[in-house]
């Protein structure tokens, strides 16, 4: 774990990077060999930017077993949201998944559900609603832990 490092862009609304960072994450590690204990010292930097949200963290096994690539963006952007529920516009999802929005809505919201019944068969999500006359998706991220292991 010493040796993990990080590469971090931050990209602006033209899709351009505006900041980029690399470094190590953990500073340095201590192991007691008598208890076992270790403790770790993070990058403060790197610590910073992750509770500002800058940064997510995602299940790489979890998220290769995933077909589809709308679904594995769907993953991406829900694992980025800290609440367990989450409510959001169909278009502001797409244009957050860089869906191409000169699509019908009607399509955009077929392409979505996709997304969404797999990412709930792979019991990511217990449940997620998407009312036609609203359009405004709600999901519940399941609280499996086996998506983890």
């Amino acid at each position: 774990l010493s040796k993990t490092s990080i590469e971090l862009s931050i990209w602006n609304k033209k899709k351009k990077p505006q900041i980029e960072m690399s470094g190590t994450i953990i500073n340095w590690v201590k192991r007691d060999r008598k208890s076992g204990k270790l403790q770790i010292v993070l990058n403060p930097y790197f610590n910073e930017m992750y509770s500002e949200s800058f940064v997510t963290s995602i299940n790489i096994k979890f998220r290769a077993c995933l077909k589809g690539d709308i679904t594995k963006s769907l993953y991406r952007f829900f694992e980025s949201q800290r609440n367990e529920t989450y409510s959001i516009h169909i278009m502001k999802l797409a244009a957050a998944i860089n869906l191409n929005m000169n699509l019908p809505t009607k399509k955009i919201r077929a392409t979505v559900r996709t997304g969404l019944r797999e990412l709930k068969a792979k019991k990511y999500l217990s449940k997620w609603t998407l009312p036609t006359k609203t359009d405004v998706i709600t999901v519940w991220k399941s609280n499996d832990k086996l998506l983890y292991n």
